[in-house]
């Protein structure tokens, strides 16, 4: 694969040293970047049409740092963060639970699909359309020669990808491939069932129910089919989730431990967001906000906090540290950030939390308050 898609670009980038590319290099990057950008279009528009015939709701189709969501009714267009170690994603929920572990896999298979039916169609016709100006390149045919070379790097792109996704791998930032999750799915087993609990319950979280009212039997069976150690992770996170939730600090004090102790295999997203929730449990939950600026310094060090992404732990270093008035300052931003979370039941859980931060810097800031009046 390596080989030919380098043979591909060897082969353009000798039309590349040529009109109207020569003297260029601005144009010859475009259509590269504008070719890139198509190729990975043609992929989730897989995904969204596998989608559709799996009966499945879609909520997000993103490219690069293009979002296109429908957080309500509507679609909105939105310039966001992309996501770590993937070009583009579709998100999507079912409307129903039957079939579940077929509908998943009419879905996963879009994309690949999509970017081997198409891109193959596309190399061959950029390579029919190329043929004529092998000889030099006529006045006025600037065009027809640079939709033919656009057709040509699609295509190309495309197969590559459609072919890449098919092998299944799980990339260091955690991302899973298209193969990976469809061999999971080939046939009936804990590695299928894995997949199935994991979209039932993210399925109930974004139709809003909140992790309280998870239920304890999916719970259970995500942690009994967990095979790998990122999906033991993930189990315990979300069993973390529902305890803390129904204010068992207890239990999740034990599912948030043993999630951290098992991340070694996980994304460094998620490394670092259980290192942000071991300092709201010590700040909030156990009285150790000593340990506040250790699981920054921990969290930063991991994965480096862009924009507002590190508002909330910041916020409880404010209180470890007694600045109240930054505390004050971060909280409201906190509230927006929670207001972003695009699953309804965790977005309520996200904005109890900034609540329970509210009350605890009212509390520890009051007294001292009155000390200087």
């Amino acid at each position: 694969m390596g080989a030919a898609l380098g043979g591909g670009i060897a082969y353009w980038a000798i039309s590349a040293s040529r009109p109207p590319y020569l003297g260029s290099m601005v144009l010859a990057l475009l259509w590269l970047g504008l070719a890139l950008v198509l190729t990975i279009v043609i992929h989730e528009g897989g995904h969204w049409v596998g989608s559709r015939y799996a009966d499945l709701q879609c909520l997000t189709v993103a490219v690069l740092w293009l979002y296109l969501e429908r957080p309500e009714q509507r679609w909105q267009l939105r310039l966001k963060k992309r996501r770590l170690g993937s070009l583009g994603h579709v998100t999507a929920i079912p409307r129903g639970f039957e079939r579940l572990r077929q509908r998943m896999a009419i879905f996963i298979a879009g994309g690949p699909a999509a970017s081997l039916l198409v891109g193959l169609l596309a190399l061959a016709l950029g390579w029919v359309l190329r043929q004529p100006y092998q000889g030099g390149l006529a006045p006025g045919r600037t065009a027809g020669y640079l939709g033919a070379e656009l057709l040509f790097l699609v295509g190309t792109g495309s197969v590559f990808i459609g072919v890449l996704n098919l092998l299944p791998f799980t990339m260091a930032q955690g991302t899973v491939s298209d193969g990976e999750r469809l061999r999971r799915l080939r046939r009936p087993g804990p590695a299928a069932d894995q997949e199935v609990n994991r979209w039932h319950l993210a399925t109930l979280a974004h139709q809003g129910l909140r992790p309280r009212d998870w239920p304890t039997e999916l719970l259970a069976r995500l942690l009994a089919t967990a095979g790998a150690p990122a999906q033991l992770c993930e189990a315990h996170i979300y069993n973390y989730a529902h305890h803390l939730d129904c204010a068992d600090i207890a239990a999740a004090r034990h599912y948030l431990h043993a999630a951290y102790a098992g991340s070694a295999a996980s994304s460094p997203a998620v490394r670092r967001s259980l290192a942000c929730e071991l300092a709201y449990l010590a700040v909030v939950h156990d009285g150790q906000p000593a340990q506040a600026a250790q699981r920054y310094q921990e969290a930063q060090q991991i994965l480096p906090f862009k924009d507002n992404e590190a508002c909330f732990i910041q916020a409880l270093v404010a209180c470890d540290a007694g600045d109240w008035a930054a505390a004050r300052r971060l909280l409201p931003v906190c509230e927006l950030e929670a207001r972003k979370v695009a699953s309804v039941g965790l977005r309520a859980q996200g904005l109890n939390r900034v609540q329970e931060l509210h009350a605890l810097v009212r509390q520890r800031s009051e007294p001292v308050a009155e000390t200087l009046d």
